[in-house]
């Protein structure tokens, strides 16, 4: 639910914004690859701790510590091995936006306030949920009011639930 939502939500935003929205859905649909990797790595280490978000907060932390990198770099080393398009291999790299430079990434940004549509229906993972604050700055960097961000909520929020009960 969360990489369908996360999908929906960037190519909702991407329509409203003026972005390619089928690369936009892409990389919302394949954002949480480098969790995946990075957590079946985990299984399969004695000496890897799980992730404990009192203890840690943040995913990026406990990777950081467990593996030296985050899961956004390893998603990225696996599209850039299968070829994909560097927006959308750059908007999965910079969407924590953690660098000022990342909010130049119109992909990243609106990667980012996916994650926000996602946080607030519900459906976000707990260890990303402190990154996907809504900002002024990263409406601007998008060119985008936050009626647009609102009607792209709403639009993204209803498609899921078709989706969702047709699969019922």
């Amino acid at each position: 639910e969360h990489m369908m939502f996360t999908a929906l939500a960037a190519e909702m935003l991407a329509e409203e914004c003026g972005i390619d929205p089928r690369n936009s859905y892409t990389s919302g649909l394949l954002r949480p690859l480098g969790m995946l990797v990075l957590d079946r790595v985990a299984e399969r280490l004695t000496a890897c701790e799980p992730y404990d978000h009192g203890k840690y907060g943040a995913y990026l932390s406990w990777e950081g510590i467990m593996f030296g990198l985050a899961n956004s770099e390893v998603a990225c080393m696996v599209l850039g091995d299968w070829r994909f398009p560097p927006d959308i291999v750059g908007a999965i790299r910079e969407h924590y936006l953690t660098s000022p430079a990342d909010y130049e990434n119109n992909n990243a940004v609106l990667l980012n306030l996916s994650g926000r549509i996602v946080s607030d229906a519900g459906h976000t993972l707990p260890g990303d949920r402190r990154f996907w604050e809504l900002t002024p700055k990263k409406l601007e960097a998008l060119g985008i009011d936050e009626d647009k961000y609102r009607r792209a909520s709403q639009r993204a929020g209803e498609m899921f639930e078709r989706l969702r009960s047709s699969l019922s």
